[in-house]
């Protein structure tokens, strides 16, 4: 004969279905933490920029014109906001290392742009650069912005009569630590 369920036996199913949903009300109340503190990440990561940097780039590189067009590129996952870049060229600085110049000098060198914000995955043109019948033409670019500083090592090479390039970027003062190259084969090994 089936036997009733005493009060005893009532409490103690009791008990156990509020252990189970006190388990329950704590995991959600985890994995909700969790969310909300990925959503902070996320949005922290959006209005700072994050892990995002950029890079210069010259295309139309087979123009016969021998003319480049200059691309910034952001090649992160979050906008870049209050983008700055100086372009130097190293044959510039080194003429002037071999001459005797006042510190001033020094400013002179390169040239500089405000690019404002700049959204991910999109690249914006900074116009055209001259590309001379030289065989080689080697820049270092400073990237300045909200998220932090990057130096790009931007090589070219005329290899057969068509501008191949060379890039490297590493955040500023931490060369070691490359976060982006790109090699054209065809250029060879570059000399950093």
């Amino acid at each position: 004969m089936l036997k009733l369920l005493t009060p005893a036996h009532v409490i103690f199913l009791g008990v156990i279905i509020s252990a189970i949903g006190g388990v329950w009300a704590s995991y959600q109340q985890k994995t909700s933490a969790e969310v909300n503190a990925a959503l902070n990440r996320e949005i922290k990561e959006s209005i700072t920029g994050g892990d995002s940097f950029c890079y210069l780039t010259v295309t139309q590189l087979k123009n016969p014109n021998d003319v480049g067009l200059l691309l910034v590129n952001n090649a992160g996952k979050y906008p870049l906001y209050d983008l700055s870049m100086r372009m130097a060229n190293l044959d510039d600085v080194e003429q002037l290392a071999s001459r005797e110049h006042n510190s001033l000098d020094v400013l002179k060198l390169g040239t500089s742009f405000t690019l404002g914000n700049l959204s991910a995955g999109l690249a914006t043109s900074l116009g055209t650069i001259p590309l001379p019948r030289q065989k080689q033409l080697r820049f270092n670019v400073f990237f300045y912005a909200r998220n932090g500083s990057f130096t790009e090592l931007l090589r070219l090479k005329n290899v057969d009569g068509i501008w191949r390039q060379a890039i490297r970027v590493t955040p500023e003062f931490k060369p070691e630590q490359v976060i982006f190259e790109k090699i054209d084969p065809e250029y060879g090994e570059p000399n950093w």
